[in-house]
């Protein structure tokens, strides 16, 4: 996974192709940080037949710890 620079996140019937900045597992989950025109979003992920499914993050514990790894990236 950490050779992806591009995904595609499906929006309704439509699909947008983003960049991944970063990718980073934390306890049994897997996190990914991505940028689509300009915004910076992140998401769960699972590999799912060959494909990866993207979740929300809902608990705010999950929006600190992605927090911290996005200020750790700007600041390398």
């Amino acid at each position: 996974m950490d050779d992806i620079k591009r995904i595609v996140v499906k929006d309704g019937d439509k699909e947008i192709t983003c960049n991944v900045l970063f990718v980073f597992k934390n306890n049994n989950d897997n996190y990914i940080v991505y940028e689509e025109d300009e915004e910076v979003l992140a998401s769960k992920y699972m590999i799912q037949n060959n494909e990866i499914v993207l979740k929300d993050i809902e608990k705010d514990e999950e929006w600190d710890l992605i927090d911290e790894k996005l200020s750790s990236y700007y600041e390398d």
